[in-house]
């Protein structure tokens, strides 16, 4: 496994190439696949919360936090939707 999400590190130290039923990049393919029972992933807590079919194996830890950066163009930074957003979040 190659990715720089900090769970990955995680697996790496936990887990053996034969254990990895599916590896994908792609997060819906990967929530698919959980869902379908093939094995288990690191989905985003805010979608993962609200889906009833999904259940949290392992307890949260801040070390497979990942930050998101916001970025607009400059002209659009000082716009009233975008601070509405800012403020949202």
């Amino acid at each position: 496994m190659t990715s720089r999400l900090p769970y990955a590190a995680w697996m790496k130290q936990h887990l053996t190439n034969d254990q990895y039923a599916i590896n994908a990049s792609d997060p819906l393919a990967v929530a698919r696949a959980v869902k379908e029972g093939i094995g288990i992933g690191f989905p985003a807590e805010h979608e993962a919360v609200d889906d009833s079919d999904l259940v949290r194996i392992l307890p949260f830890s801040n070390e497979w936090s990942v930050p998101i950066w916001i970025v607009t163009h400059v002209d659009l930074h000082r716009t009233e939707k975008i601070q509405a957003f800012l403020s949202y979040i």
